[in-house]
This record gives structure tokens, sequence and C-alpha cells, in this order.
């Protein structure tokens, strides 16, 4: 072959691949033309000088095309970790799962995987039980640094407590649009008692005070439910804002011997809340969990007074209970 022909032959193919790139092949190439000389017949010298230069040449096509399939077998295994890492990225964010309609079965397998597959009989019904409850699907917001003041005071006859409650919390909201706010109270009454009342009132957000007339307007409910459980619920509109400052206060009065507790029960999650009581000295008063997955702290309770503090998440439905004994 003519070397200008051959050199005009290698500079095309450079110019179609980058020199790095083409390297390989080259050296591909050629570990095969050193077989096929190697293996052929084509010098015409002496036997044993001829053996020894085959030799060498087959010794040099198997460096020259081993070292290249080693070469691609590397940059192969190589390239599909990358790859497979890239992928793995993908398909871990958040706009890739957003766009997935089997997004809860993934879930699924992943938490099995978290508590490697224990209780597999249970597993899935503690999944769906985690799914509906616990996770706020339907739920569009959130009470942050709850703060409950209660003070307890007894009517002159020492028959009727009176319990006047302040409540304050961010309200934070996943949108602007309109948010019912619920209010409900659940009063156990087991006698006709004409002293006795409760009634929600200084309800403020965002520094706006609605008045009583206003406030009434917004109850929904009041009704007689069983075992003389009165139970009054309020739905109050708010807008326009992704947080909402709100406090409003609830007095109420009855026979201390026909309800000796006060508690609270959240509606939505609350991310940190604390409960402060004032009592008069001939009440004893303890505060009992309501279903939270840790115990309330106490930071800071002397005579005639209790503060608890709960950090962490309370889910709906959880809450506490206050129970309240007279000293005789």
């Amino acid at each position: 072959m003519n070397l200008n022909v051959f050199y005009k032959s290698v500079k095309e193919v450079l110019k179609v691949f980058n020199f790095k790139g083409s390297l390989p092949y080259v050296i591909l190439i050629i570990g095969i033309i050193c077989y096929i000389v190697g293996l052929g017949d084509f010098l015409d010298i002496s036997l044993t000088i001829r053996y020894t230069i085959n030799q060498v040449l087959i010794g040099l096509g198997n460096l020259f095309v081993v070292g290249v399939l080693i070469g691609f077998m590397t940059s192969y295994l190589q390239d599909k970790q990358i790859y497979r890492k890239v992928i793995e990225e993908i398909m871990y964010t958040e706009d890739f799962l957003n766009k997935r309609s089997d997004i809860e079965n993934i879930w699924k397998i992943t938490s099995k995987s978290l508590f490697n597959s224990k209780f597999p009989e249970i597993s899935n019904d503690l999944l769906e039980l985690i799914n509906k409850y616990y996770f706020p699907q339907n739920r569009n917001s959130y009470y942050k640094d709850f703060t409950i003041t209660i003070k307890l005071t007894w009517d002159p006859d020492q028959k009727h407590i009176i319990t006047k409650s302040n409540y304050a919390f961010n309200l934070i909201s996943y949108c602007k649009e309109e948010i019912k706010l619920p209010l409900k109270s659940w009063n156990n009454y087991q006698s006709d008692d004409s002293g006795k009342y409760d009634k929600i009132s200084n309800f403020t957000f965002n520094g706006k005070k609605l008045t009583d007339d206003e406030l009434e307007k917004y109850k929904i409910e009041e009704k007689e439910c069983d075992n003389n459980i009165l139970l009054t619920s309020y739905e109050i509109p708010i807008s326009g804002s992704n947080k909402y400052q709100i406090s409003y206060e609830r007095n109420r009065k009855h026979i201390f011997d026909e309800d000796t507790d006060t508690c609270y029960r959240a509606n939505y999650i609350v991310n940190g809340l604390t409960v402060n009581l004032f009592y008069p000295d001939n009440i004893e008063a303890k505060l009992i969990c309501r279903g939270t997955l840790e115990d309330f702290i106490n930071v800071g309770s002397s005579k005639g007074q209790m503060v608890y503090k709960y950090d962490g998440f309370i889910l709906p439905r959880q809450g506490y209970v206050i129970v309240l004994k007279k000293i005789e």
C-alpha cells in the first residue's frame, strides 16, 4: 500500500474521531495486524528468525487486543455506574416523584425497607393507618407555637368552678384561599344547672377582632349528645395569608363535681404546645397525655400553678387531659 494513501486514510479517520477517542481502535487494528502477520507466512526469512518474530507479533497482538477489550469493558462498567447514578438522582427528585401515579406503593416499599420488613402479617395494615391518619393529605394547615393559659377560680357558692382559658397560636396555611377554622367544645352536664355557661369570645386573627355578634353567626352546632355531653361547634372563615396569628378566650362555669377535668384535643397538627394552668390551693391537678408519642415536660410548676410543654408534633385527635380533684 502506498504510504501517502495510508497516511491520508488515517488522517480522515482522525478527523471523524478525536485522537483520544480513536486511539483504542488504532491499537485494536494494530493488534489484529500483528495476529495476521504473526500467524501468516509473509516473511521471506529463515525459519528460526521467522518463528521468533511471529511469536513476538502474536504476543503484541494479545497485548493490544486484550488490552483494548479490557479497556472497553472497564469503560462500559464505569458508564453503567454513571448512568445508574444519574437515573437514581432523577428518580428521587421531588418533581419526578410528584408526577408518579404509584407514589403510595413506592412509599410502602421504602417504608418496609426502613423497618426491615418486620411484622409482615400487620405491616400493610400499619402503613394504611399511618397513611390515612398521620399524613396531612386532606389538610392544608397546621398550628405552630400553641399556648393555652387556663385560670380556675371558685364561684362564691364553692360549688361551681369558673374556667377562663386563653388560646394563642400561629396557623400556617398551605394556600391563601379561605379556611374554615373549627372550634369545638364538649361539656359534661349531669344536671339541669341554670348557672352554667360556656362561651367563646375575643376571637382575633392577624389583629382583626370579631364582635360577639359576628362570632355567633359562625356557630354551626349546639346540641346535646349521648351521656349528657353538650357539643358546641364554630367554623370561622379566614383567608388572604399563609400565616395567621390567632387568639381567643373560652369562659366556662359549671358544677365542679359533675366535670372534674379540662382537656384539649387537636383538630390539626400542632407543632409545639405549652400549657399553663393556675388553680386554687384546695384543688389538685395532674396532666395526662392523650395519645401523644412523647410525654409533656414539666417546665416550672409550683404551688397553685402547673406549666407543661410539648416539643414536637401533636397529631389530630391527640392532646392532653388535666384531671382535677378537690381537697376536702
